[in-house]
């Protein structure tokens, strides 16, 4: 199968770092919200997808149901990640200073997912990572590429916006209901780190104020 160029890869990763702008910007309620519809739409679809990695993998269906499963549990947990995300406070570490930590996401992360798991290996990626609030790349294998295009498929139905999660469909250009339009075209580079279960990153401030005035105080994150 021909891979994709240089150029799409360029225009994916801008697209993925214009639409991260304002998707690390809605609350977490709502992303969570997202993972709950898409988790209501994979279990309604999961015979579908069944069928589809048995089509083009050969698993039998049982297989193919454990494969589904075993990725329907990962969007399962992103669906509690209202609390899991929290930060940290710790006062008094030392005379006069306090600790805060925040969760913060990475922005663009991609995921490049082998042939076996047509369906439970990209959902260990990008539904824990859009979650965190980052943007994200997937990368299929050529060999199963159609399943990864249903999950996705799906992930518009549940309501998340174009851009956030950019599938590479191999030898062909980018499909517009993923990737947003653009008035330029910037060539920026990637690391294309395969991320498993780190998307955000810790953040820690500390708050000193002269012992003299120092005072306990009530802060509102």
């Amino acid at each position: 199968m021909p891979q994709s160029t240089q150029d799409e890869f360029n225009e994916a990763v801008a697209c993925s770092q214009d639409a991260f702008k304002t998707w690390k910007k809605v609350p977490i309620s709502t992303k969570v919200r997202y993972m709950l519809k898409y988790q209501d739409l994979l279990k309604k679809h999961q015979d579908d997808l069944c069928k589809l990695i048995t089509h083009e993998h050969g698993k039998s269906l049982v297989d193919a149901a454990g494969d589904v499963f075993r990725g329907y549990e990962v969007v399962e947990h992103a669906c509690s990640f209202s609390s899991l995300i929290q930060g940290e406070t710790v006062q008094n570490v030392a005379s006069g200073v306090d600790i805060y930590s925040f969760r913060e996401p990475l922005g663009v992360v991609a995921g490049i997912a082998p042939y076996n798991f047509p369906a439970m290996i990209p959902l260990w990626m990008f539904p824990l990572s859009i979650t965190c609030g980052n943007t994200y790349l997937l990368k299929p294998s050529e060999k199963v590429a159609g399943t990864s295009e249903m999950l996705i498929d799906l992930l518009k139905e549940s309501g998340v916006p174009d851009g956030v999660v950019t599938l590479f469909k191999v030898g062909t250009k980018l499909s517009p209901r993923f990737a947003p339009t653009r008035t330029s075209r910037p060539s920026p580079s990637l690391d294309l780190t395969l991320l498993v279960s780190t998307f955000t990153k810790l953040r820690v401030t500390t708050a000193r104020e002269p012992k003299s005035t120092w005072e306990p105080k009530i802060t509102v994150l």
